[in-house]
């Protein structure tokens, strides 16, 4: 028996049954049970989209309309009555749509990256007490004044 599964199915709460509420599919725990039992999926459990999936490609058989065919002359005709400069680029993105080239994809480039910033990268300035700490630290600071202030701070 598959571990994962005995888990799931003692602890249906903390799996939340995913794949039911995202997909309409039986969960885990609920198919371990199904084969357990030694039954099989109803159809019923499975949402009505996965019943009438179609594979087949849906080959558009409606002829072209006069609607359509009247835009697009009606656009044509515009595009004619443009200034050269404009034609040429109503040109450029037609071809752009009827004939589609690859150019402007390239591999992208190769770049250095920084990996690891070195140690003394980010590391901050120490702060005045810090500063006077680390000053402090021999035994000529330990000896107290008779003021009880610190010597060499």
């Amino acid at each position: 028996m598959d571990t994962k599964m005995i888990i799931v199915r003692s602890d249906t709460l903390a799996y939340g049954c995913y794949l039911r509420k995202t997909h309409g599919l039986p969960c885990a725990h609920k198919l371990f049970a199904l084969m357990q039992d030694g039954k099989s999926i109803e159809l019923q459990d499975i949402h009505p989209v996965w019943k009438t999936l179609d594979m087949e490609v849906v080959k558009d058989s409606a002829p072209d309309s006069d609607e359509e065919n009247k835009l697009l002359q009606s656009l044509f005709d515009r595009m004619i009555q443009q200034p050269r400069n404009v034609k040429r680029r109503y040109i450029e993105e037609l071809e752009k749509i009827v004939h589609p080239k690859w150019k402007n994809l390239e591999e992208p480039l190769v770049r250095q990256t920084k990996g690891r910033l070195k140690k003394n990268a980010t590391k901050r300035d120490p702060s005045a007490w810090e500063y006077a700490e680390k000053k402090c630290t021999g035994k000529s600071c330990q000896k107290r004044s008779s003021s009880g202030s610190l010597h060499g701070c």
